[in-house]
């Protein structure tokens, strides 16, 4: 998000003018350069091992099926989505390979990251997806892909949970409004069978976009 990107610009422009004098030009040029900086930076679509162990994120799922269960109805055949409730928002990737958080369902997870054949800055490896799997057995539960948000954020995307991270800064709705401002009802194709719920349905609340419409089963 915004808010690291400017406090690490601050403190550098706070360094630099302890260690000397800057006239006006010399200050607009130290800030067109930090932005050039920092847009490079945001084209970046994996991250290192340490942007993730600096972040905390926050958990949701693409349906809810605990409202699904609750439907009246005449809601009865809409699954809904669960991107309005948070289930967690202090989750965290630790350096061993457990995450951190206080729900107990996450604690019993445990993570290891695909690297990508890129390198970010000082050749760190960067990390293009997280496999989530079970911690007592192995099994695997989700693989997440890294992406990022239309705010220069960082989201980790499966079929059925999506992480995204917290921005010191700012409302935490704020970086799900992208998907929660758009929710629409999709009609499930005929030829489709439904299989997420406990009982049939024909339709889902779901962001209207491409990409989720194709990634997220029936």
């Amino acid at each position: 998000g915004f808010g690291g990107r400017w406090e690490r610009a601050s403190e550098k422009f706070r360094k630099r003018t302890r260690q000397r004098n800057n006239n006006d030009d010399e200050i607009e040029h130290f800030w067109m350069e930090a932005y050039r900086e920092e847009e490079k930076d945001a084209e970046r679509s994996s991250l290192t091992r340490d942007d993730l162990y600096a972040l905390t994120f926050d958990y949701r799922q693409w349906f809810s099926f605990g409202a699904f269960r609750n439907q009246p109805d005449n809601m009865r055949d809409v699954l809904p989505t669960g991107l309005r409730v948070s289930l967690a928002r202090d989750v965290a990737f630790s350096t061993g390979g457990t995450i951190v958080s206080e729900r107990d369902w996450l604690r019993r997870l445990a993570w290891e990251a695909d690297a990508n054949d890129g390198a970010g800055s000082g050749g760190a490896a960067m990390v293009a997806a997280v496999k989530l799997k079970v911690a007592a057995s192995g099994s695997s539960v989700e693989h997440l892909i890294v992406r990022r948000t239309r705010n220069w954020g960082w989201e980790l995307r499966g079929a059925d949970y999506v992480f995204r991270a917290l921005d010191d800064d700012g409302d935490i709705e704020q970086i799900w409004e992208d998907l929660t401002m758009n929710i629409v009802v999709q009609e499930r194709p005929k030829w489709v069978d439904a299989h997420r719920g406990p009982y049939p349905y024909d339709f889902r609340e779901i962001p209207d976009d491409e990409d989720c419409k194709t990634m997220l089963d029936w």
